[in-house]
């Protein structure tokens, strides 16, 4: 007689429940026992259950149990059966390293992409925080930590933050957001800045490129109106200077 055993795993979530009697035929030296596993796209580590073998009788050839003659079970009466989840979730990332944002004539929100990649099965979750360097949050950018979640088969998903106007000419202010704590079987990536425990992209502000260029451009009106400024006044010292001597 054969019976399934929850260990890890539980019936019906995991498993289907099975049991009954195994027959064997005169000659033959091994039978299945069939059991249905339960498939989900839910991420799971790796489960198991067993299967256990008791009350071994011989039967006559009608079918009756024979009084007569006995049967005895192995050393091996139970069998450990693993369950290996086969539905990766994936694992998370920013695109690159380091990334860099310009700053508008107004504040604007800059959506800082995550990616998912290697798997997408399941909804898995990952917490960001936001941290400033030479730029300071409050000042130079507005942004929260959270948590941010991919439904299942999402492959994307954004970090909100807002780039704030203040006077930036040449300057470069940097600020970091860290990925951590990811859920739902999801792992970090290991080839990233931080590795295994926190995935890191350092962005940098910079100033609006067609600003700065505005801004040269009247710099360098405003230096061509001093120098002949300067040219017309030292014509009429000299004059001046000529009138006396």
């Amino acid at each position: 007689y054969y019976q399934t055993k929850d260990g890890s795993a539980g019936s019906p979530g995991d498993y289907e429940h099975s049991e009954g009697w195994l027959e064997f035929e005169a000659g033959q030296a091994e039978a299945v026992i069939k059991v249905g596993i339960v498939d989900d796209i839910a991420y799971e580590e790796d489960e198991d259950f067993y299967v256990n073998l008791s009350q071994p009788q011989v039967l006559t050839t009608d079918g009756a149990v024979d009084e007569m003659k006995t049967a005895t079970l192995g050393d091996k009466t139970q069998a450990q059966v693993i369950i290996i989840d086969d539905d990766d979730p994936g694992v998370v990332c920013f695109e690159a390293d380091t990334l860099t944002l310009y700053q508008q004539f107004a504040d604007y929100e800059a959506k800082i992409k995550v990616a998912r990649k290697d798997g997408s099965c399941g909804e898995v979750s990952v917490k960001y925080e936001v941290e400033g360097a030479s730029a300071v949050l409050g000042r130079d950018l507005e942004a929260t930590g959270g948590t941010l979640t991919f439904l299942n088969e999402q492959m994307e998903n954004f970090i909100p933050v807002t780039i704030k106007t203040v006077p930036r000419y040449d300057l470069k202010d940097q600020f970091r957001i860290i990925l951590s704590e990811p859920g739902g079987g999801m792992r970090l990536d290991k080839t990233k800045d931080g590795g295994t425990e926190r995935n890191i992209v350092t962005v940098t502000i910079e100033a609006d490129r067609e600003g700065r260029e505005r801004v040269d451009r009247v710099m360098s009106l405003l230096q061509n109106r001093w120098d002949k400024s300067k040219i017309g006044h030292a014509n009429w010292a000299s004059q001046f200077r000529e009138a006396f001597f």
